[in-house]
This record gives C-alpha cells, structure tokens and sequence, in this order.
C-alpha cells in the first residue's frame, strides 16, 4: 500500500502517481458546492466550459449536471457594487452580458423559473484572476446565493490557495487533476 499525500498547491503530483480520481458528475453526486482549485493554466475553465456543455447538451455522463441549467459566468462581471437583496439578480445581470439583446430581455424569467426549481448550475470562473480584496465580495455573495438558492448548485474554479472566504461561503475545494487524453 502507498499513499500519496494531500498536497493541493503541488496537484500535478496526482497525476504522476496515478492517484485515484473523481469526475466532476461523481462529484455534483455527492452534494457539495465544489471549488475547483489549480494553478492557472491548469484547465480549470476548460472543466467548467466542459462541464456547461455536457449539461447543456443533456449528456448522461454529466450525471445531475444534466438535469440542471448551466450558467457560466465569470467572477469579474459580478456587479458586487450595489448588492440587491436577492442575489440571483446579480447572477442575471453578469450572464445577460453575454446574450443578444433579443435574449437578455427573456432571460430573467427563465433563470428564475430554473432558479425557483433548483435546476440552477452557477458555473462561477475567474476566482483565480481576484485579488484578496476582491473575493471578499465573491464570497460574500456566493455564500447568500446558497443560502437563498437552496437546492441549485455551484462550481467555481479558484486558486490553489487563498480562498478560505469560499470555503466558509460553503464551497468544498477540490484540486483539479491533470489533464489527460
């Protein structure tokens, strides 16, 4: 028998010996809001544009991931400035960024609907590219999306250390293997 010891700032580690792996469906199974955590370059925002579109096309090997709306937004287009009471608004305005105008109008309504369902799957990107300062508010808000979001999901791709706030938001941190073929 052979361990190999939890070191989440050096994950590449894993791959070389070959440790046990989790896909991100097995993952999603278990219950927890998962912060993807690697250095940058690692594939962080290709797991999550990968996991989006599994979940998008209804893919059965995106697991619960394909019963939910994927939204992947990046952490910068969060408008922290003037927070709202309910913070699904805050998600509506970054991802009605990145629609047509025809779109954006209808999209409110139907991330609600989602949202009031707990079929919402908040892909969060770019918590690597914050400073310190800037996660506070991050945090601050993922931790009142999941409190008033009960029953939707959340997976943000961060740094491999320095996010204690989205730990305490609820997020579960989870280095990210190395890719492979």
């Amino acid at each position: 028998m052979a361990l190999l010891p939890n070191l989440p700032e050096a994950n590449v580690l894993s791959g070389i010996y070959r440790a046990p792996t989790l896909s991100l469906a097995d993952a999603l199974a278990d219950g927890p809001h998962i912060l993807i955590t690697g250095e940058p370059g690692s594939g962080k925002s290709t797991a999550l544009a990968y996991l989006a579109l599994r979940a998008a096309q209804r893919d059965p090997e995106a697991g619960l991931a394909a019963e939910m709306l994927p939204v992947l937004v990046h952490a910068g287009d969060l408008r922290l400035d003037h927070q709202p009471r309910d913070p699904l608004s805050v998600l509506i305005d970054a991802a009605q960024l990145t629609v047509s105008g025809g779109l954006a109008a209808r999209l409110p309504g139907y991330l609600r609907n989602h949202a009031r369902q707990g079929r919402l799957l908040l892909l969060l990107d770019g918590l690597d590219e914050l400073t310190t300062d800037e996660l506070v508010p991050v945090a601050d808000w993922v931790k009142r999306f999941i409190a008033v979001q009960q029953g939707n999901r959340v997976i943000a791709a961060g740094p491999p250390r320095g996010y204690d706030g989205m730990v305490e938001a609820g997020l579960a941190p989870v280095p990210l293997a190395p890719w492979t073929e």
